[in-house]
């Protein structure tokens, strides 16, 4: 339709905003198996304990040794929450401490209500490189890379993110490239 109001316009499709939040979740994580990493097996069970404990994974979160661990941990998804999200009046309902998806109960409703349904229970195995860096791979051989960027654990705080869907940012962007106008 634009192309045809305004023959020079072209439109590639995409939205001039960026809708941003974060997934906050939670859940019980157990360690199934410990070993050392010569023999893991990727996207295997495998590999025997070989004298490797909890107390190995925490040396080498607290203390940096190169032994590198994997450890199988089984996940129970607990609650999952949508937080800092920048859509306007979305944001302030989102927020809300008490709104918040019950994963576990959720699957509870479906395993009494589905024969057929069984509540999810994923294998995750991580590679501990050194205390600020993990590769954990799942059930399906997807990598994921985790690095420490805060030694805090307290949760994030969203209020500096403005709920505009980062029109404020394509304006700054705008003016930073094209009209360059600064007070």
């Amino acid at each position: 339709f634009l192309g045809e109001v305004l023959p020079r316009v072209r439109y590639s499709g995409g939205w001039p905003v960026t809708v941003d939040g974060a997934i906050v979740s939670s859940a019980d994580v157990s360690p199934v198996n410990l070993m050392e990493e010569s023999s893991y097996r990727f996207g295997r069970e495998g590999g025997s304990n070989d004298g490797v404990d909890e107390s190995d994974v925490e040396d080498i979160q607290s203390s940096g040794r190169r032994r590198k661990v994997v450890a199988e941990w089984d996940l129970y998804m607990d609650t999952v929450q949508i937080k800092g999200s920048n859509i306007p009046l979305l944001r302030n309902l989102l927020d809300n401490p008490n709104l918040r998806l019950k994963s576990r109960d959720l699957s509870n409703l479906l395993e009494q209500s589905i024969d057929s349904y069984t509540t999810p229970r994923p294998k995750l195995y991580t590679t501990y490189v050194d205390d600020g860096m993990r590769i954990v791979r799942d059930e399906d051989d997807h990598v994921f890379i985790y690095g420490r960027v805060s030694e805090s654990e307290e949760e994030s705080d969203y209020k500096g993110v403005m709920a505009d869907l980062g029109v404020g940012k394509l304006l700054e962007g705008f003016n930073d490239a094209v009209t360059k106008f600064y007070l």
